[in-house]
């Protein structure tokens, strides 16, 4: 199948209503693509939802764009493919195809754009493994566990210590691993296979069928390291070895992988109920039907990882994806002093792209042919370190199951502490610094409670004995002036008059669940409307007779500080309407 470098010009149409002309704007498009092939979105409009067209009907439709046949793309999960009901009465339905065409992959992609129905459309792409070495079999495993494995796994990650604080190897967790394929019977990790209620083990989303069979050793390599299992072999073992494995090929053969077969492939995780999905593949193309698949899958639930790839390149220069996509956590491979990235990872200059850099030389995965239980691979590559924070995810989810994909990137970030930075063989000038995670910080951050900080500068009180909030300016605008909550996040709920005294600040969990309530107190304010007039001359007379009003208010109505409510307050705040009196916020 020919191969062609694709650096080109065109227009591609916005997503627009197709009873209307098609929005362009000019992008330029770069990377390696499948020659005479493309992919798009297409939407037809119909009197009647038995109107519309099969993909017969639709090829010979667009038999003027160059189009031979067509393939339709599983992508229900990503788009509303749907039959819509118009307001006039009418119909819609929209299709993800790809295409195989007469014509060059520029000319049919500049036809396909003309068209009014054709929402968008681009090259299909082509992803390499983002392996840096093939397959070596290490036949003396014990020797290279002890010199290698063990100083990564227990020094650097410290996976056995999560294992045992923790009390989890990944059970109950899925992750699917989008690659070459896996040998679902090897004895490695036969038992950690997901299967399908009709007992398929994986998936072939290239082929849509469930064959499984690995194109290279790549797939397997990149599942020992997430999920091999415990006791089969000594000098093997995953990050998470009670975690499942949903394996998901998209190759076509040895090292062609396409973006029709990814977005497949998310699709169906996505679908089939995974935690994770990890792709140790990359491509320069930026291809918009890829991004959205992990797009949604990420607002699903699902956290994705992938590899930065291996070309010892600043990513700012020249992206690779799925990696650089904002809803994936793309990983960088750290080299074997535990200091520096290895000689051939990719890096980021600008700190936006990729964070993460884990262990990528010479890692062990399974072996390379089905009924070998010795003969271990070992590789190098950014593809070998993305499925040990994969394994990571798994691990934490294991502990921590309804938090989101957010929280997880929260927390990684948040409790590495540990740093590495730029080869100095590929970035002579100066030096970049990178997370490098760490299995029992980031279990332990997931269950860090939040606090609540007043900024300095202000005269915010934080009282955590009575869960006031004081010292705000009265009729003040907003409660992030005054203080910033950590470790957790938070809404802030008025009194039906404002956001004085009464109001709630709520503060969450990472893990969603309340942690307290905070209450605002702005002293004089007895109505919760952040002023102090006389509209609080009441319900302040009424405190000092000892009537039952909430705590906040009885100590917002004590406004000359004596740690009572008289009479004496409320003449101050009877003052304070007629503007003969002032009430400090500064207790």
């Amino acid at each position: 199948m020919k191969i062609k470098k694709l650096i080109s010009i065109f227009v591609v149409s916005a997503l627009v209503v197709t009873a209307m002309p098609a929005a362009s704007s000019a992008a330029e498009i770069e990377g390696d693509y499948i020659e005479n092939e493309v992919n798009f979105i297409y939407t037809q409009t119909a009197e009647n939802e038995e109107d519309f067209c099969g993909e017969e009907n639709i090829s010979q439709d667009l038999a003027s764009c160059g189009v031979i046949s067509l393939k339709e793309l599983p992508m229900d999960c990503v788009y509303d493919t749907a039959v819509k009901r118009n307001d006039d009465g009418t119909f819609t339905k929209t299709t993800v195809f790809n295409a195989v065409t007469e014509d060059d992959t520029p000319d049919a992609l500049r036809k396909l754009e003309r068209l009014n129905s054709v929402e968008l459309a681009e090259p299909n792409y082509t992803l390499e493994e983002d392996t840096f070495t093939m397959p070596r079999e290490i036949t003396n495993s014990t020797s290279y566990y002890r010199n290698y494995t063990k100083w990564w796994f227990e020094n650097v990650v410290h996976i056995p210590e999560a294992w045992q604080e923790f009390e989890t190897f990944g059970e109950g967790v899925v992750v699917a691993e989008i690659d070459s394929g896996v040998f679902v019977n090897n004895v490695e990790i036969d038992e950690n296979i997901w299967e399908d209620a009709a007992g398929h083990r994986g998936y072939n989303a290239d082929s849509n069928t469930y064959e499984c069979v690995p194109a290279t050793g790549h797939g397997g390599n990149v599942a020992g390291i997430i999920a091999a299992e415990i006791g089969s072999n000594a000098n093997l073992i995953g990050v998470a070895p009670k975690s499942k494995i949903m394996p998901i090929k998209v190759s076509r053969n040895a090292n062609s992988i396409s973006i029709d077969a990814m977005v497949a492939a998310i699709n169906y995780a996505m679908s089939n109920g995974a935690d994770i999905i990890t792709m140790s593949l990359g491509t320069t193309g930026n291809s918009t039907l890829l991004e959205n698949a992990c797009n949604e899958a990420y607002r699903s639930g699902i956290i994705l990882t992938a590899s930065a790839s291996n070309n010892a390149k600043d990513l700012a220069q020249q992206k690779s994806y799925p990696s650089c996509y904002n809803s994936v956590i793309g990983v960088m491979a750290l080299d074997n002093d535990g200091q520096t990235l290895c000689n051939f990872s990719n890096y980021d200059s600008t700190g936006q792209l990729v964070h993460f850099a884990l262990p990528g030389r010479t890692i062990l995965g399974l072996p390379r042919t089905e009924g070998s239980t010795t003969g271990l691979t070992g590789m190098s590559g950014t593809s070998q370190a993305t499925p040990i924070l994969a394994g990571l995810a798994a691990l934490y989810k294991s502990v921590y199951p309804d938090h989101t994909p957010a929280e997880f990137i929260y927390a990684l970030e948040n409790s590495s502490t540990r740093t590495c930075v730029t080869n100095p063989e590929v970035v002579t000038n100066t030096q970049y610094t990178y997370k490098v995670p760490d299995a029992v910080s980031l279990l332990s951050y997931g269950n860090t409670q939040p606090s609540v900080t007043p900024y300095a500068g202000t005269t915010t009180v934080i009282d955590e004995d009575t869960g006031f909030i004081y010292g705000l300016e009265e009729n003040y605008y907003s409660i992030d002036d005054y203080v910033s909550v950590l470790d957790g996040s938070y809404e802030f709920i008025p009194t039906e008059n404002g956001n004085g005294t009464g109001s709630t600040l709520r503060v969450y969990c990472l893990d969603g669940n309340v942690y307290r309530d905070y209450h605002i107190v702005i002293f004089g304010d007895t109505d919760g409307d952040a002023l102090c007039d006389a509209r609080d001359y009441a319900l302040c007379e009424f405190a000092a007779d000892s009537g039952p009003v909430p705590d906040c208010v009885r100590f917002a109505a004590d406004v000359d500080f004596d740690d009572s409510v008289t009479a004496d307050d409320s003449g101050i705040i009877s003052r304070c309407g007629v503007f003969t009196d002032f009430v400090s916020q500064i207790r």
